[in-house]
């Protein structure tokens, strides 16, 4: 006989937890290197046309800058491609009214096997019209 202790979709939690950890740490150093680049940017433009040696010194260490932040900004798009798969949520695409719907109607759905279809559709038209509910329901 085989026991199973806790959810069995325990570990892409895990994953996505761990990812989305990544993704926060690799977004944070983004904002880091942005701001030095703001910085470095800030010092460039003060620097106006004073001499050369030091104008030069500037833009290099403003293109040193920007590369860093361009390079930290690949990181936290592919950690935003890793959450997205190990949560099963695309963090690229816009919210939109008609996902927040399908969600819902998802949950709702979920929950047929505790609540009768009257009530499914009485929580439901709290969120939705009653022809959206009856669609997501499948009720006549």
């Amino acid at each position: 006989m085989f026991l199973v202790v806790g959810p069995v979709w325990a570990i892409s939690y895990s994953s996505c937890r761990s990812d989305l950890d990544d993704l926060k740490r690799r977004s944070d150093d983004a904002a880091d290197k942005a701001r030095a680049a703001s910085d470095a940017e800030d010092e460039l433009e003060e620097c106006g046309s004073s001499e050369v040696a030091e104008f030069r010194s500037k833009l290099d260490d403003y293109e040193s800058a920007k590369d860093s932040l361009e390079s930290a900004l690949e990181d936290v798009a592919s950690k935003v491609r890793a959450a997205s798969s190990s949560c099963g949520f695309d963090l690229g695409q816009p919210i939109s009214l008609d996902n927040v719907k399908a969600r819902f109607c998802k949950v709702l759905n979920r929950e047929r096997i505790y609540l009768s279809p009257a009530v499914l559709l009485d929580e439901c038209k709290k969120a939705m019209t009653e022809e959206e509910c009856k669609k997501c329901l499948g009720v006549k």
